[in-house]
C-alpha cells in the first residue's frame, strides 16, 4: 500500500507546476525503496517558525502581516490543487517547508484525494435526497 501511495505522490508532483508546492526533479527507485530529488527548502517546516513566536505562557506573537503573507500562500495552493481536482487531508504546518526566499511549499502529498467529478456529483446527489427526507 504504501509503494502505491508514494507512486500516485510521484505522479501528482510530476505533474504540478505551482510556485508553492515543491519541485520534484527526479525520482528512482531501487528494489525496496523510491526515491525523490526535490527542491531545497534550507529554511525547516512552517511547524518550527510558528513556534519561534511562541511565547512562555503558550501565547503566541506571530506577526500580522507574515500571518497574513502565509495564509494567502496557503490559500493559493489549495486552489491549484482543487483546479487540478486534488484535495489534501492532511495539511499542517509540518507539511509545508520554506524556501531559500521564505516562500512556502507543500511536500507531503501522500495524504491526498483525486476528485472524480462524477463521484463529488453523486455524492451531492445523495447529500440532497437525505436532506430532503429530514425535512
Amino acid at each position: 500500500m504504501k509503494e502505491y501511495q508514494a507512486v500516485i505522490e510521484r505522479d501528482v508532483l510530476a505533474k504540478t507546476n505551482h510556485p508553492n508546492i515543491i519541485k520534484l526533479f527526479y525520482s528512482f527507485k531501487n528494489q525496496e525503496k523510491l526515491f525523490f530529488v526535490l527542491e531545497n527548502c534550507p529554511n525547516g517546516e512552517l511547524f518550527d517558525l510558528i513556534n519561534l513566536f511562541q511565547q512562555p505562557d503558550g501565547t503566541l506573537s506571530f506577526p500580522f502581516e507574515l500571518a497574513r503573507f502565509y495564509t494567502a500562500e496557503i490559500l493559493n495552493m489549495i486552489e491549484y490543487l482543487k483546479s487540478l481536482d486534488i484535495s489534501h487531508r492532511d495539511l499542517k504546518p509540518e507539511n509545508i517547508l520554506i524556501s531559500e526566499r521564505m516562500h512556502l511549499k507543500l511536500v507531503t502529498l501522500i495524504s491526498l484525494i483525486l476528485v472524480v467529478p462524477k463521484l463529488k456529483e453523486l455524492v451531492i446527489t445523495m447529500n440532497k435526497i437525505l436532506l430532503e427526507q429530514l425535512l
